[in-house]
């Protein structure tokens, strides 16, 4: 029985990291989507430049 534990545990920790890595690269992803809307405004105004 402790095989077949080892086994789960290790499939789980894989799944884990590959849920998380997808969760950080859709975050990512969505950030990036945000500054491209925001960067020609900031850009825009001198006093966004100053802050930035």
């Amino acid at each position: 029985m402790k095989l077949g534990t080892k086994a789960l545990e290790g499939v789980a920790t894989k799944a884990g990291e590959t849920t998380g890595t997808k969760l950080t690269e859709n975050g990512l992803n969505k950030a990036k989507a945000i500054w491209e809307k925001l960067f020609p405004k900031v850009e825009a105004k001198e006093s966004a430049k100053e802050a930035a």
